[in-house]
Order: structure tokens, then sequence, then C-alpha cells
């Protein structure tokens, strides 16, 4: 069930949609509570690799990789909240508090 979520929402990329609509962030919130394992994280940067993958090799406008510092800029975007999982969470407590990364020396 879980491989059907990600293909559509591969598919919500390749469509025309408005912009900044892709349901993305939202198969990242999915993955996150529903997915066990250090895996789970990378499932929407992994489904973004492989729309953008698609949108290139099929010329979709503006999908693909366009623009190398943009690219950088979106990917960076949504692995910084990976980054900022993995220092802030413990082994004993995977949910750890956002504060943690500002009170926490």
């Amino acid at each position: 069930m879980f491989y059907v979520l990600v293909l559509l929402a591969v598919l919500t990329r390749l469509i025309p949609h408005p912009p900044n609509f892709a349901c993305i962030g939202a198969l990242g919130l999915f993955a996150g509570c529903y997915m066990k394992g250090r895996i789970a994280p990378l499932i929407p940067l992994a489904a973004m690799l492989a729309s953008d993958v698609l949108g290139h090799m099929l010329k979709i406008d503006g999908m693909g990789f366009y623009s190398p510092i943009a690219m950088v800029g979106v990917y960076a975007g949504f692995g910084l909240p990976l980054a900022s999982d993995a220092c802030c969470s413990s082994s004993e407590d995977r949910c750890g508090s956002p504060l943690r990364l500002v009170l926490v020396p």
C-alpha cells in the first residue's frame, strides 16, 4: 500500500498542478509516522528524485534538473529536517522536541 502512495506522490508532481501543491511533504510526514527505521525520511527525497528524473526525460517544463542552484536549494530544504531529526532525537526518544536543538549543547 505504501508503494502506491509513493507512486501517487510522484504522479502529482508530473501532472499539471498549482505551484507548491504537490504532496511530497505530506508523504514525508506519513513516512515518518508509519514507517520504521532510518529509511523513512529518505522516502520523499527518493520520490522527488524519481519525479525529477522522469520530468527531465519527458521534457516537462519546470521539471527535471533545470537549474543546479535551485535543485540544491530544493533538496537541501527537504534534507534539513532530516539533519535536525538526526541530531535532535536520541535512540530512546525518537520524537525529540524541536527545542532540543536550541537548548541542548
